[in-house]
């Protein structure tokens, strides 16, 4: 998996999950959910942010990037940001499948999950992604200048660097830069002395 296509993959599952989960939760207590209005919002309320903060980073990225491929283990990348997300997805299910079958009609009263327990089991889920792909979301979509390519005194992009480059390339740019301090430094310099 390259960082283009982790940056796809993260907005589209951030985007079915977000999705899912609002729909689901707006609609849990008209539809017989063993959940009142508004614990389903408090639910929302602490599941919400992790992925809208994937979105707006992504989006915010989308306007200061040239999204640029970095150099990185694609497979790790894979395992690290799609294994969170698919251990989320199962892990809330579950949580959200035993709330419901320890409150359905029927069951015993007062034996069932509360809402304050499946919250707690929906912050436990979210401390994994928090430790893994917000980590990750923080490079894929980094528009730090610092990560972007350095501009040249005549305004020209240096070349950047292909698969293949020893880092040479960058190495150019550096010097460039340090040349170009370097004369402002002198020129100042001059200028003070006058």
């Amino acid at each position: 998996m390259t960082t283009n296509e982790a940056r796809a993959w993260i907005i589209k599952w951030s985007l079915m999950i977000v999705g899912s989960q609002m729909v689901f939760l707006l609609v849990a207590p008209a539809i017989d959910f063993p959940i009142e209005f508004p614990q389903n919002l408090d639910l929302l309320q602490i599941i919400g942010p992790v992925f809208l903060g994937y979105l707006g980073s992504a989006s915010h990225f989308l306007f200061r990037s040239s999204s640029a491929e970095m150099a990185v283990d694609q497979r790790l990348l894979s395992l690290l940001l799609k294994g969170p997300i698919y251990i989320y997805v199962v892990a809330v299910s579950a949580a959200t499948a035993a709330f419901w079958y320890s409150n359905r009609q029927g069951a015993t009263i007062g034996e069932g999950m509360s809402v304050p327990q499946l919250a707690t089991s929906y912050s436990i889920v979210l401390g994994l992604l928090a430790v893994t792909t917000s980590v990750i979301i923080s490079y894929l979509f980094a528009t730090d200048k610092s990560v972007q390519e350095p501009v040249v005194s005549d305004g020209t992009m240096p070349q950047t660097r292909d698969k293949k480059d020893d880092g040479a390339g960058v190495q150019l740019a550096k010097d460039a830069s340090t040349k170009d301090a370097e004369e402002f430094t002198s020129q100042k310099r001059e200028t003070d002395q006058r």
